[in-house]
């Protein structure tokens, strides 16, 4: 399986690569959290939405530790448990119950190529989305059927960067097109902020794929209020 850029990874995507992208991906959320804030206006405008999804987040990536499991499947279990765990406000519950969907169908394996990730992907939408009782289109949960949606139809090119690459585009689409989904949106000029934090997650998930995150980290408690952010030893 190529990783893109030339990069390959003959296992595919084992549990030390899921890490790796994972705490990419909440790196690039925790920088951005208080701009997720600022644009948080849906369901209510608490100004929220950035900790919350950082704190999730980080909670994720502080269980998985720096020994982290080798098979991806469980990697993604401990994952999914420390988001669960952690989870704070909507935002957090449902990527908690995303990452949930996509240990479920990641169980049991080693590694996992373009297929598998792509119909993990696939199902952790599916459990997000399942999740509530009402769901809405034009938030995070918009965003992540369209990426999930991009990873299956890239997945038979067996090219792990150039998917990923793929599904982010189209994961920004998907955000752009939210504020003719839902009014309090366009009433303010904003995107959602849940999406936004997804799509800033999918852009730190391919920087780390290139290995611009690829530092050891040092695990920090993740208490669900006030726990201080991951750290980064090339900090």
């Amino acid at each position: 399986m190529r990783a893109g850029s030339g990069e390959r990874h003959g296992e595919g995507l084992t549990g030390l690569l899921f890490t790796r992208l994972l705490r990419g991906g909440a790196l690039a959320v925790m920088r951005r959290q208080e701009t997720l804030d600022r644009i948080n206006v849906f369901p209510v405008r608490d100004a929220d939405t950035g900790a919350n999804l950082a704190a999730t987040l980080r909670a994720a990536a502080a269980r998985l530790g720096n020994a982290a499991p080798e098979e991806v499947g469980a990697a993604a279990r401990v994952a999914a448990e420390g988001a669960l765990d952690g989870a704070r406000g909507n935002s957090g519950a449902i990527f908690a119950q995303f990452l949930q969907g996509l240990a479920a169908a990641l169980e049991r394996r080693r590694s996992a190529d373009t297929r598998p990730f792509a119909a993990a992907a696939r199902q952790g939408a599916e459990s997000a989305y399942g999740a509530l009782s009402d769901p809405r289109e034009g938030t995070i949960l918009s965003v992540l059927r369209a990426w999930s949606h991009e990873l299956s139809q890239r997945a038979h090119e067996e090219d792990f960067g150039g998917m990923l690459r793929a599904g982010l585009a189209a994961a920004r689409e998907a955000l752009a097109a939210t504020p003719r989904q839902l009014e309090v949106l366009a009433r303010h000029r904003v995107v959602d902020a849940g999406g936004q934090g997804f799509v800033y997650f999918l852009e730190g998930l391919l920087d780390a794929l290139h290995g611009d995150h690829d530092h050891a980290w040092e695990p920090v408690s993740a208490a669900p209020h006030g726990a201080p952010p991951f750290r980064s030893r090339a900090d």
